[in-house]
């Protein structure tokens, strides 16, 4: 009798523990990463595709393809939940340089600290308009490429270099030369 007391002490304690265990797993496996609202509504509006592939005449003279990707898991909301901020990568991009100025060497180091992000702005109807911002930082600096860090309403005061916006087809609309988080120039399409 009192091995049979101890068995049923040792296979409740068992199953306890391994109920415990399963329910700590599920709990792992299960989670899963929700959109805030205002992100999974845009997420709507633009349409599930998350690739696209940049089609513009001087992309296509040049025989390279661009593919620019949407991460809708990465982004910020801000201005009453109608501004949504998303990073945007790009395969392959060019780089603001002056010509004959800057080395192969330097182009390789500004395209790697580029950044880049789609912009979408709830209008009144319910639809958004939408553009790019492409970060062209100087030099690296500490977690520049977060969106907490450097977005279009917010910029570090270790940021210095310019900031483009292009509509979703890649033409420029205009850009900012920022120096130390501040705007001390605004340049517009020519």
């Amino acid at each position: 009798m009192h091995k049979s007391i101890v068995w049923s002490v040792v296979l409740s304690s068992l199953i306890l523990c391994f109920s415990s265990c399963m329910s700590q797993e599920e709990t792992i496996s299960t989670t899963v990463i929700k959109l805030s609202t205002a992100v999974q509504e845009a997420k709507n509006w633009f349409g599930d595709q998350e690739e696209f592939i940049v089609e513009t005449d001087y992309i296509l003279a040049r025989g390279k393809s661009i593919t620019k990707t949407i991460n809708w898991q990465n982004a910020v909301v801000y201005n009453d939940e109608k501004t949504v901020e998303v990073e945007l990568n790009y395969n392959n991009h060019w780089v603001p340089v002056r010509r004959g100025e800057t080395t192969q060497s330097e182009i390789k180091d500004r395209k790697s600290l580029a950044f880049y992000r789609l912009m979408l702005d709830k209008k009144d109807d319910g639809d958004y308009e939408i553009f790019l911002l492409k970060y062209f930082p100087n030099s690296e600096n500490d977690n520049q490429k977060r969106l907490d860090v450097n977005n279009y309403f917010s910029l570090s005061n270790k940021f210095t270099g310019e900031i483009w916006m292009h509509n979703w087809e890649e033409e420029f609309l205009k850009g900012w030369k920022i120096e130390h988080g501040k705007i001390v120039k605004t340049f517009f399409k020519k």
